[in-house]
This record gives structure tokens, sequence and C-alpha cells, in this order.
């Protein structure tokens, strides 16, 4: 402009959109182990952990996107917040774990297996290298958007064994019945995420932008048990 460069030309990256997946890092971790507690028991225990961060991008916001407005530092003029514009980003960070462990063995001629099994999920929600244009200079840049919770407990015993029948080879015969208990949470995340500020009534938009996060009255804390259980006949072979 006059004959003069614009500064900004030499450190505006203008790789400034994202397509295709997220980025993500993982760890995952396995175990399997067991041991003979007398000569008809057996301890057996297997288990998982896994943990996964992410990051995706929305669409970029140039300096002079009205989401990218300073109200707070003038009502009356365009102030970007971010002076280059910017790419705002969702974070995300998974936890999965679970654990089996149980006891089965031989009593007499039937074969019997007790086990509980413990499983857990996390999915928790970030934003970053964003803006709640609805609270100007006081908007943060990152922000906890909040998350989901997934816990199952489930309780297994069963019982089989085979029988000679004079026209079969053999009928096995089974039992079992199960416990489970699911909770479900959706958790709210900090109130910068999803709040409508002070300029809000003049038309900036409210929320953290690319993700607002989970209200408080989106939270939900949801349980529930079932029961099941069978009995069974099975035929393994003919005679011939």
């Amino acid at each position: 402009m006059g004959g003069r460069s614009d500064p900004g030309e030499f450190t505006f990256n203008r790789l400034n959109h994202r397509y295709g997946d997220a980025e993500t890092r993982d760890f995952n971790a396995f175990f399997n182990a067991g041991t003979d507690l007398t000569a008809d028991i057996e301890f057996y225990t297997f288990g998982s952990y896994g943990s996964r961060q992410g990051e995706s991008a929305g669409f970029y916001r140039r300096a002079i996107d009205a989401r990218n407005r300073n109200f707070s530092a003038s009502t009356t003029t365009f102030v970007p917040f971010y002076p280059s514009g910017f790419l705002p980003l969702i974070t995300s960070d998974i936890e999965d774990y679970s654990i089996a462990a149980g006891v089965r063995g031989q009593l007499g001629e039937w074969n019997w297996d007790l086990s509980h099994v413990y499983g857990h999920n996390s999915f928790d929600f970030g934003v970053a290298n964003s803006f709640n244009t609805s609270f100007g200079a006081a908007s943060k840049t990152q922000f906890d958007a909040g998350g989901l919770r997934f816990g199952q407990n489930v309780t297994n015993f069963d019982v089989q064994r085979p029988i000679a029948v004079s026209f079969l080879r053999e009928l096995s015969l089974a039992a079992g019945a199960e416990y489970r208990h699911e909770n479900f949470d959706i958790v709210a995340g900090e109130e910068q995420s999803f709040a409508a500020g002070p300029f809000a009534s003049l038309g900036a938009p409210a929320g953290a932008q690319v993700f607002p996060g989970f209200r408080p009255a989106n939270e939900v804390n949801a349980k529930r048990d079932s029961y099941a259980g069978y009995a069974g006949s099975m035929p393994t072979s003919s005679r011939t």
C-alpha cells in the first residue's frame, strides 16, 4: 500500500485450512494372566487400557469475519480479536479401559465359570485457538467443552456338563445367569464454552466457536440394571 509492503505478509501463515482425518495420538496396552488355585479351580484375568488424543479443525475465520470482532475494544469500529484471523480447533481426549476376573473349575460332572467384568469409557471435548465473541477481550482462547462417560459392570455365572445318551455320542447341558449395571453421563463444560457474554445483546455470537460446550441443562446421569438367564441342551454328535 502506497508503495510499501504490508508487514503482515511476512508473518501470515497461508496454510490456514485443514482437510481429512483428525490428527491422533494413541496408546494401547493389554494383559492376560491366570493361575491354578487348586487342582480343580483356575483363576483368570485379562484387560486393556487405551488412550487417544485427537485434534481437528473447523473453517478458518478471516481477520474481518464478524465472529472475530473484539467488541470490547470498540463498539463502533471493527477491531479483530485475532489480527490475522484464526483457525479454531476441536480437541478430544478419549480414555477406555476394562478388566475381567473370574474363577472356573469342575465340581463333580459340572464345569462352572464365575466372572466379573468392568469397563469404562470417557470422551472429553476441548476447544483451542478459539473465541467466544460475546465476551470480547475477556474471552478465553481455550475451553473445556465437557464430555461423555459410560461405565458397565457385568457378572456372569455359567455351568455345563456332558450326559451320555444311548443314541448320541454325548449331550451337553448348559445354564447360566447374568447381571449388568450401566451408567451414562454427560458432563457440562466450563461456563464460557457455552454462555452468552455481555456483548451478545449487540449481536455477538455466544459459545466457543467450532464446538460450543455442553450446558448444565444437557447434563445426564442415567443408570439401568439388566438381568438375564438361559438354559439349554445340545447334542455334540450322533453315534454312527
